[in-house]
């Protein structure tokens, strides 16, 4: 048959052959129930319809072998290929009008050399859509990267390398005749040390419009410390993405050493941009004072740079707008919810592998939700440095006060605590110094309070009006635990309270060396103070059930001081120092509820409302630092001064004081 003869399957028993012809198999043909896809007929004849005889199936490879002279071709959806790293496209071909190649994947250096170039340029040089091991290559990628982290750093578009910067760089050193991956290889392999190959390696000066200044890792760090942890940073610049700013990532053991204000700080590089932000987030009376607010931010981020970053950020950039204006400007005066998103950090909490567990830029929501206390070493890197123990008293071995242990990739910062399980104590590890010197004094009394049992017992045995006590306070504790907490009480008023944490064996064995001693004295304070709490107690409780129904927002005020005051295991938790003035406060309380005879409810409610402010300030506070209950106690005594001066206070107390204490404790939290 001839290439005439070619046709090509249908549908049914109709073929179509050459120049778009319709033809049927001859019925009579060996072929005819099977088909074939491809045939060809000796002759072709005309009855009732054409048909194909003397036919034979045909391999369609076998005619574009046959016919290659006279195909004809197209070609179409020029693309790239990152396996073979060139161009391709597909190929029809097709003999007569029948398509003898449907769609073949062929190079497309043969047929179009400047189109395979344009592709091997974008997507393999400029997008690195391929694998590539040549030096020129390597080292652009490496400084196209470093200038990629710069942008995302700075926020700058100085920094971002235009695509077409990039396909214009290489097309004016490549040679015409590089069209794919192949052609590059060879053409460095015969020309290694020539100047067209050296003139492909990238320098600085040929992406950037202004170089980074000398200082920039300082400006814009790769981690930041927190206490002892250091926390790794990475940068994302894509306004409207929700990662968009700096991810600072903290393993969740490490969660709760985060605070607020030691984030507040930012970065260095960054600083002038939040102080502007902050400045337009005044209210306009207070804004007035710092025009052209541009100019103004620089110069109080210069000032900023000169202080300590250990301070509260909010408390420091205060001080040097007040010293640039003479205005005085409270951190409530700023509007902090106007800042971009980018000048709040997000902050990534990982497991111990690693693995993200949220991601929020509101720390208060992160450490309500996935805050730790205590250090769970099972299957944590880092594990093997660390082992809880059992600690006995009569065997005590030094600790150190912090640790660094490893989480996820990152070192931080852990704190030794002594662990009071009741009978016994545990050497474990906590997440903040705050909880480890707090859990570490119940378990340190809990050791002397087994080591000098005997003692504890015969002098609580001894205390003046015991079973009166236990009756007036039965309410608070349970009968059958008075004497144990007192004994308790004892050994942490003797031993451990007004005393430096005890990390030392031979700090341990000096205390119980002079433990009778101590304890004698503890008992003759505890025995004069125990009578007094146990009346202002009953006091307090029978002027409260006598009170009128008219008074109840003050009945109500007074409950949840005493919450405070007693509530949650009052004889553990209160330090001695504080323990020993409850009964003063509550007989202060007495005051103020014989005061509403005369001056009535007005009277109370303008006396307490700068309580309620600092309680409110105070609140705040806690919110965003793990802080103790120091101020808490200097607003007791603000009470004293208030309702019941003629009881005096231990301790000079005013509003202002009070706030300073409170900015003490978050600059100390940090």
């Amino acid at each position: 048959g001839l290439l005439r003869g070619l046709a090509q399957k249908g549908d049914q028993h109709a073929y179509k052959a050459a120049g778009g012809m319709e033809i049927s198999l001859w019925p009579g043909s060996g072929l005819f129930a099977r088909q074939p896809r491809w045939i060809v007929a000796a002759e072709v004849i005309e009855t009732s319809k054409r048909y194909a005889r003397t036919v034979a199936e045909i391999d369609s490879e076998w005619v574009e072998s046959a016919a290659e002279k006279l195909l004809k071709h197209s070609y179409s959806d020029p693309h790239w290929s990152s396996k073979s790293g060139a161009a391709m496209v597909y190929r029809r071909s097709t003999l007569f009008g029948l398509p003898v190649v449907a769609g073949r994947r062929t190079a497309l250096a043969p047929i179009d050399p400047s189109g395979a170039r344009t592709l091997l340029i974008e997507h393999g040089l400029v997008a690195g859509e391929w694998k590539c091991r040549l030096d020129f290559f390597l080292q652009n990628q490496e400084l196209l990267a470093d200038i990629s982290e710069l942008a995302k750093r700075t926020r700058s578009r100085d920094y971002i390398v235009d695509h077409f910067h990039m396909m214009n760089f290489y097309n004016q050193r490549l040679p015409v005749e590089i069209v794919d991956k192949r052609s590059l290889e060879n053409w460095i392999r015969t020309n290694q040390q020539s100047e067209e190959v050296q003139s492909l390696f990238l320098k600085a000066d040929d992406l950037l419009k202004a170089a980074p200044d000398q200082e920039f890792e300082q400006a814009f760090p790769n981690e930041i410390e927190v206490g002892k942890s250091r926390l790794p940073l990475n940068y994302h610049f894509e306004p409207g993405n929700e990662r968009d700013g700096i991810t600072v990532t903290v393993p969740q053991v490490a969660l709760r050493q985060v605070h607020a204000e030691s984030l507040g700080w930012f970065i260095p590089g960054m600083l002038n941009e939040k102080v502007l932000h902050l400045i337009k987030s005044l209210p306009k009376s207070l804004r007035t004072n710092f025009v052209p607010a541009p100019d103004v931010a620089r110069i109080l981020s210069s000032e900023l740079c000169k202080l300590d970053a250990k301070e509260p950020f909010t408390k420091s950039l205060c001080k040097v707008m007040q010293e640039y204006s003479g205005e005085r400007i409270q951190p409530s005066d700023f509007d902090q919810q106007r800042l971009p998103q980018h000048l709040h950090f997000l902050i990534k909490v990982i497991d111990d592998k690693g693995h993200e567990i949220a991601a929020s830029r509101d720390l208060f929501q992160l450490q309500s939700e996935y805050g730790l206390q205590e250090i769970d070493l099972a299957g944590g890197e880092g594990a093997e440095e660390w082992e809880n123990r059992r600690v006995d008293p009569s065997n005590f071995e030094s600790f150190q006060q912090t640790i660094l242990i490893e989480r996820g990739g990152v070192r931080v910062s852990a704190f030794p605590t002594l662990v009071d399980l009741g009978n016994e104590v545990e050497l474990r590890l906590s997440d903040t110094l705050l909880d480890a010197e707090s859990q570490s004094r119940r378990g340190l009394t809990r050791l002397f309070a087994l080591k000098h049992l005997k003692s504890l017992r015969n002098q609580v045995r001894h205390l003046p009006n015991l079973e009166q006590a236990k009756l007036r306070l039965a309410h608070l504790i349970p009968a059958g635990e008075f004497k144990s907490k007192f004994q308790d009480l004892l050994a942490r008023v003797a031993l451990v309270d007004g005393r430096d944490p005890v990390l030392e064996s031979e700090e341990f064995e000096a205390r119980n060396a002079t433990a009778s001693t101590q304890i004698s004295i503890a008992a003759q304070e505890v025995s004069l103070w125990l009578p007094k709490l146990a009346e202002q107690v009953h006091e307090v409780r029978l002027r409260l059930e006598r009170m009128p129904a008219m008074w109840k927002e003050v009945g109500e005020d007074i409950e949840k001081q005493i919450e405070f005051l007693l509530g949650n295991d009052f004889l553990n938790r209160i330090p001695w120092n504080c323990l020993k003035e409850i009964p003063r406060y509550l007989q202060a309380i007495g005051g103020r509820i014989d005061k509403l005879s005369n001056g009535g409810i007005p009277k109370d409610r303008k006396l307490r409302e700068p309580i309620e402010i600092l309680l409110s300030e105070y609140a705040e506070l806690r919110e965003i630092s793990f802080i103790d209950d120091s101020v808490g106690w200097m607003i007791e005594e603000f009470r004293v001064s208030i309702f019941a001066q003629n009881l005096g206070t231990r301790q000079t107390v005013s509003v202002k004081r009070i706030r300073e204490a409170m900015n003490r404790q978050a600059s100390s939290a940090q």
